[in-house]
Formats: C-alpha cells, sequence, structure tokens
C-alpha cells in the first residue's frame, strides 16, 4: 500500500517521515527524490524552472516511486503544493497541527507569491490546500505541539 503524506509546509511531515523510517517503514521524500533526479536543489529548480515544471516533476516522480514500490507498504511525503494525480488505491494521511492556521513561514525555501510577505503567501495558500486537502484526506493525523520520548502510538 502507499501512503502519502500531505499537509501544509512545516507541519511535520519530513520529522513523521524520519521516525517512520526509524520504526522499519520504507519511505520517500518527494522534494529530495525531485533533487536527486535532477542533481540541483528545490529552490534551484524552482529558479531554473519555475513551479509549474517543478509541479510536473513532482507528479512524474510520485508516479515512479508508487509503480516501482507497489507490493509492499511505502509512505511518500509530498509537498504542499503537489496537484496530484493520485494513482489508484494510494492512501492520503493529512498531516496536521492545531496551530496550523497560525502560519508558519520559511525563508530558505522557495517563494511562490514574491509579491505578498511570507506570512500573506502562507495565509492564502493556507486556505486554498486545506479545501484540497480536505477532498483527499482518507485520514487525519494530528502531531502534537512539541514531541514527547515515547512514541509507541504513533509506531502503530
Amino acid at each position: 500500500m502507499i501512503y502519502a503524506l500531505i499537509g501544509h509546509r512545516g507541519v511535520g511531515k519530513s520529522s513523521l517521515l524520519k521516525r517512520l523510517e526509524s520504526y522499519g517503514a520504507q519511505t520517500f521524500d518527494l522534494d529530495d527524490e525531485i533533487a536527486k533526479s535532477q542533481g540541483k536543489t528545490v529552490s534551484e529548480i524552482f529558479s531554473s524552472f519555475g513551479e509549474k515544471e517543478f509541479r510536473k516533476l513532482e507528479s512524474e516522480i510520485f508516479q515512479q516511486i508508487s509503480t516501482q514500490h507497489n507490493t509492499s507498504d511505502v509512505f511518500i511525503s509530498v509537498g504542499a503544493g503537489f496537484e496530484g494525480p493520485w494513482p489508484t488505491g494510494v492512501q492520503k494521511i493529512w498531516v496536521r497541527r492545531k496551530t496550523d492556521g497560525q502560519g508558519r513561514i520559511f525563508l530558505n525555501r522557495p517563494r511562490l507569491n514574491p509579491d505578498l510577505t511570507p506570512l500573506e503567501e502562507f495565509k492564502l495558500r493556507q486556505e486554498q490546500r486545506d479545501v484540497r486537502f480536505q477532498a483527499w484526506a482518507d485520514q487525519h493525523y494530528f502531531l502534537p505541539e512539541g514531541l514527547p520520548v515515547d512514541q509507541g502510538a504513533e509506531k502503530l
């Protein structure tokens, strides 16, 4: 089964993915896989090709991973702007935090709306993406703020 971790930028999808890997799960961070395939960072890809081309690469690489690893359980973390399409049978887990609506900004990540402040950009995209995540989500996983040492329930 392919499990896709979806959610807002900075919610903790990549950290969750690393923990899942430490529990023995097979994992892929889509941004890392895209960077490897192009020999460039995600920021460099955005600068060179723009968002539209990046979204195309996202979809292509996701499809490749899904096809190559469809016989075992695999977790794939996708970027907040991932647009699909989803292969049949992919379970989408919306990784969330109670603080999602407060906004998260990252000055070291590609800016998609440079005419807006980083917080305005987040708020604009957050509203649009919430609608998409809600429509896609097969499951919701609320991450706690801060991480307790014992994550036994998460491992299950």
